[in-house]
């Protein structure tokens, strides 16, 4: 008797799993969980928002993959506020998902992403594996000019809007850029020459020097150059460009003498 009360309890079991595995699950809630649900005159607004002078957010993001089951690793999963994030760690050798990740955050809310790594000396993080990095890069002021040069070209590379020099002098020893002023001087000089505010005034100016000598529209200069529609986007260059956006209270205050004199 309890053989065969165990022979049905196994066969309604099994009939049971076999009910189970026939029917279709059922997706309570179809809605797209993952991606926020914005508009686009949200992110307009957003973007435009991170171009205004205003306390900035910023943090360093680790461990970065770009996709997965949840937004952790992923830069889309900062909060829209973050105007500037600075890679660490995974900044390199970027696939096509990290790629659009960057690329998402860049566009889309006007996140601005940084190489960062610590530098001690010349050629850290970019010499190739087994060579020694005075003789690839070369001895003295040549050296670290280029390896501030290859800095650069990387950002160039990849997409990035700029590098953190994370400036630690007291870590382990000093090497022959970090702790040493001079070394420095000419590694941050270098740097500035292709990012940073006075490359960015230096294109700006050239561009508009060659736009009033040859008769060219500026507004449409500036959007044929790569760097700059990159940092700006071609929305923010024609908002910048129109005078009702810098002109201030003129326009209220020429009413109101208007006004006056009228009276």
């Amino acid at each position: 008797m309890k053989d065969l009360f165990k022979i049905l309890l196994v066969a309604v079991g099994i009939s049971v799993f076999i009910t189970a595995c026939d029917t279709d699950a059922e997706i309570k809630d179809p809605a797209n969980l993952t991606d926020p649900d914005r508009s686009e005159q949200y992110y307009e607004q957003l973007r435009a928002y991170k171009q205004t002078d205003h306390p900035v957010a910023f943090g360093w993001f680790g461990n970065w993959v770009g996709a997965g089951a949840s937004l952790e690793n992923s830069l889309r999963g900062l909060p829209d506020s973050v105007d500037f994030v600075s890679i660490w760690g995974n900044w390199h050798s970027l696939n096509d998902v990290r790629k659009a990740d960057l690329a998402y955050v860049q566009q889309k809310k006007g996140t601005r992403a940084l190489i960062c790594f610590i530098v001690a000396n010349v050629g850290d993080q970019l010499t190739p594996e087994g060579i020694d990095p005075i003789e690839y890069w070369g001895e003295g002021e040549q050296g670290i000019r280029r390896y501030a040069n290859a800095i650069c070209d990387t950002i160039d590379k990849y997409g990035y809007d700029g590098f953190d020099y994370d400036y630690e002098p007291h870590y382990g020893s000093p090497g022959n850029i970090s702790g040493r002023p001079e070394a420095e001087k000419v590694f941050i000089e270098e740097l500035g020459k292709r990012i940073g505010k006075q490359h960015a005034h230096e294109l700006i100016n050239q561009i508009a020097v060659d736009a009033f000598q040859n008769g060219k529209n500026f507004e449409e200069e500036l959007k044929k150059n790569d760097t700059v529609v990159q940092a700006l986007g071609a929305e923010q260059i024609h908002a910048l460009l129109d005078p009702m956006q810098y002109l201030g209270k003129c326009p209220e205050l020429a009413r109101r003498a208007v006004q006056t004199l009228r009276k």
